[in-house]
């Protein structure tokens, strides 16, 4: 053994990139009518939230570092587990307000894991090398609150929903089963009005003979069971390989 560190910290940090005067309601302009003819306004083009704030992050990390055979092993390993609370986000708000939504502070996420490296100097001398690099991460996020909004829809067309229980970010929509092979399957199935046949089939989540918004659900999860890296490099007297 050559080298052997334990490692241990904790942070508490905050993030507050959300613009000098989000909290503030700020005025566009806007052209009104005015006895008959064009005349320079302004209006109101975002909501107001006082109470508006950081979003703040409490990490814990430990790991252990470790240097065998005069440096021909190095192990490196890593736990982390890290919540983030009043997480920064556009929530939505009745339309009768004027606005479609508002910056506010709501919920809560934590995502914790593990990671592994290991470097290997598997042979060395006056003509060859041969250097092995492997590394594996494993990470899990889930949302532990979303605080009285429940939850939170994004991307195009609201493809990807926020809520609790979940991670972050599920796929969100109709959830395809089938092809529709003829207009007597377009008759006997529930379908968005106007499908024909070739068209997906879709599962109708509460029976009711129609594909609308309320047959979406979760269909898929966006982040990966694990990533990982293997790499080799060998040198042979002027040649080198790597894969």
């Amino acid at each position: 053994m050559t080298n052997l560190k334990i490692r241990a910290s904790y942070g508490y940090s905050g993030n507050n990139a959300i613009g000098n005067y989000t909290w503030i309601p700020t005025l566009t302009s806007d052209n009104y009518d005015f006895g008959g003819k064009v005349a320079d306004g302004k209006s109101v083009s975002s909501m107001e939230n006082t109470k508006l704030g950081w979003e703040k992050s409490k990490e814990f990390d430990t790991g252990l570092d470790l240097t065998l055979l005069g440096g021909k092993i190095n192990f490196v390993f890593d736990y982390y587990n890290k919540v983030t609370e009043d997480m920064l986000w556009g929530v939505r708000v009745p339309i009768s307000s004027g606005f479609s939504s508002v910056q506010d502070n709501i919920g809560q996420i934590r995502n914790r894991g593990v990671e592994f490296s290991l470097s290997t100097i598997n042979i060395s001398n006056n003509s060859f090398t041969w250097n092995t690099d492997l590394n594996i991460s494993f990470n899990q996020n889930k949302v532990l609150d979303m605080g009285d909004v429940g939850k939170v829809f994004g991307g195009f067309k609201n493809s990807a929903i926020t809520e609790e229980g979940q991670p972050m970010a599920m796929f969100y929509g109709w959830k395809h089963i089938g092809i529709l092979n003829s207009w007597e399957e377009v008759e006997k199935y529930a379908t968005i009005p106007g499908q024909s046949p070739g068209t997906p089939r879709f599962f109708d989540l509460n029976d009711d003979g129609i594909i609308d918004e309320r047959d979406k659900m979760i269909i898929g999860n966006p982040w990966p069971d694990f990533r990982g890296g293997f790499n080799n490099s060998l040198t042979f007297n002027n040649w080198d390989l790597n894969f």
